[in-house]
Order: structure tokens, then C-alpha cells, then sequence
């Protein structure tokens, strides 16, 4: 069964994420889950950093 706390807390993401995301302002790393808060930036790991980088992503 899915988490009723997951759930509830996707909700404002999805209405909230798509027009952030429309004009570019995603927070860095963040996660996307319902336990942290939707507009606080995380640091990348150094390993998907460097695979952005090789890829021509910055």
C-alpha cells in the first residue's frame, strides 16, 4: 500500500513543481519526496556530478 503521508505531501509538488519548473526555478538536488521541503536546495553527490559533467550538463 502506498504512504497516505507520501501522497498528500506530492500533491502542492506536482500543482507547485510544474509552474516552478516552467520557469526554471528547481531547487538543486532535491529529492522530490514528501519528508523534505519542496523548495530547499541539496548538494549533488560528486559521482552524478561528474557524470553530468561528461554528459555536457551543467
Amino acid at each position: 500500500m502506498k504512504s497516505p503521508k507520501e501522497i498528500i505531501g506530492q500533491i502542492p509538488r506536482l500543482v507547485f513543481g510544474g509552474i516552478k519548473s516552467f520557469v526554471g526555478k528547481i531547487p538543486v538536488g532535491n529529492p522530490g519526496g514528501a519528508n523534505v521541503p519542496p523548495l530547499k536546495p541539496f548538494p549533488i553527490e560528486t559521482e552524478l556530478q561528474d557524470i553530468f559533467i561528461n554528459s555536457g550538463i551543467s
